[in-house]
């Protein structure tokens, strides 16, 4: 469990959005999303990378 002041906020964000990305790559997989689902997540995250 790495300490989070290790990292600056630059680089927990790239590991962050990483995770999403995996993890909604797997949903999609599993099809467990519709894709209008997946249309939402992936415009909320590009929004909060702003």
């Amino acid at each position: 469990y790495p300490d989070p002041t290790l990292f600056n906020k630059e680089d927990l964000y790239k590991y962050y959005f990483f995770f999403i990305n995996l993890y909604i790559k797997f949903l999609i997989k599993e099809n467990i999303f519709s894709s209008k689902n997946i249309k939402v997540l992936y415009t909320y995250s590009r929004f909060k990378k702003k």
